[in-house]
């Protein structure tokens, strides 16, 4: 994949879970904090995420998005939000909040299980 060169190479990484972003990811010792994208608020990062989901979604009839997936956000050269890619259940998720981890934790198993049903049924 070829890429334009960003000035700000940081990115936030928003999770979503079954469609739904919830939090952007802690990932210790990356650059993710509030000066990442000095301007741009959470709740704006957040929106762009969802937005970004849905549409692809829609576009990329069968990819599967009612799972665990990660949005990587960063800003471009003309300080517009952009994809940068979507990760799948292999990226980092971590957060500080534990209810969070439980209910992303559970939300991983409740989706495997519901895989092996449909297999096996």
């Amino acid at each position: 994949m070829l890429q334009v060169r960003m000035l700000n190479r940081r990115e936030y990484r928003v999770v979503a879970v079954n469609g739904k972003v919830e939090y952007i990811a802690y990932i210790p010792g990356l650059a993710n904090s509030g000066t990442a994208f000095p301007g741009v608020i959470m709740e704006k990062v957040m929106d762009f995420a969802q937005k970004a989901l849905n549409t692809f979604s829609v576009r990329c009839v069968g990819a599967i998005t009612k799972c665990i997936l990660r949005v990587d956000v960063m800003i471009n050269n003309c300080n517009e939000l952009v994809v940068n890619e979507f990760e799948g259940f292999e990226a980092s998720k971590a957060t500080e909040d534990m209810g969070m981890v439980t209910y992303v934790n559970n939300s991983i198993c409740n989706f495997w299980y519901n895989q092996l049903i449909k297999i096996v049924t």
